[in-house]
């Protein structure tokens, strides 16, 4: 070992608390879906038949 290395509780640039896991289930499902042309008329359809 070369020596002590000072660590921070947060990491740079962290916004969530240590416990943050990641996004909700499905939100960003819309924005993701429009990515690649989907639109917002597809996207009622889509959650109308229960697709997402």
């Amino acid at each position: 070992m070369l020596g002590k290395a000072r660590h921070s509780s947060r990491a740079a640039g962290l916004h969530h608390s240590p416990n943050w896991v990641g996004p909700k289930l499905g939100e960003h499902t819309d924005e993701v879906l429009a990515s690649v042309g989907i639109g917002a008329d597809e996207l009622k359809r889509m959650r109308s038949f229960g697709i997402i």
